[in-house]
Parts: C-alpha cells; sequence; structure tokens
C-alpha cells in the first residue's frame, strides 16, 4: 500500500479481536493536518496496543488478560523445564570468569542505576 505523499509503503495487519471486532496494527497510523495534508504518524507497538485496549469491551478484556497469563504460563514452564547446562567449560571461559570474580572483588562494577544515568 503506498499514499499520496512520495509513494511510502506503510504496512498493515488487521487483527480480529474476540466477538467480531477489528483492530488495525501497523508501522504508522496516516493523520490529516490542519492544511489536509496527510502525514505519517509512528506509532510505538506499546502504542498501538494501549489504542486497541481501550476500545476492548469488559468481556475482550478478560479473554485477552487470560490468553497473555497462559502465554506467560507456558514460558515460563518452558524456561523450568530447560536441560542444565552441563558441559564443560573452556579454558578460555574460565578465564573470564576468574578475570570477571577478580573485578568484582576490586569494586570495579557498575550499578544498573549507574548505567541508567549514563545511558539516560
Amino acid at each position: 500500500m503506498s499514499d499520496d505523499s512520495g509513494g511510502h509503503n506503510r504496512s498493515r495487519e488487521t487483527l480480529v479481536a474476540p466477538h467480531g471486532s477489528a483492530a488495525v496494527f501497523g508501522a504508522a497510523q496516516q493523520m490529516q493536518t490542519p492544511a489536509g495534508r496527510a502525514t505519517v504518524d509512528h506509532m510505538t507497538a506499546k502504542e498501538q496496543l494501549r489504542t486497541v485496549v481501550d476500545e476492548l469491551s469488559e468481556h475482550e478484556a478478560a479473554d485477552t488478560l487470560a490468553f497473555i497469563a497462559r502465554r506467560r504460563d507456558a514460558l515460563g514452564e518452558l524456561l523450568a523445564s530447560a536441560p542444565v547446562d552441563d558441559e564443560p567449560t573452556t579454558p578460555d571461559e574460565d578465564a573470564g570468569v576468574a578475570d570477571a570474580r577478580a573485578q568484582i572483588a576490586r569494586g570495579e562494577v557498575f550499578s544498573a542505576e549507574d548505567i541508567r544515568r549514563e545511558f539516560a
């Protein structure tokens, strides 16, 4: 699909929600400017999700929550049942672990808060 403002492609996927209501998901949503020209407003996945959630009925929201819970439970079960990594380590891996432990012992570490501040 292309628009009239330069032929940029916008992918869109229609998802049929429970009970037949439809929601459109895509990388962008077309908006009208005051001058009447079409522009593209980029939405994140979370923004798109919030829009769809606001349009759900209470029953659809309950069904969606149950679906999400089942997906999370399935992932937890998969991780819990995964085999233990019992492959022997290499001398390089052992040296890396020893180096990391020595850095920790010397206090050469960064907290999660330090990293957040640096990259904020």
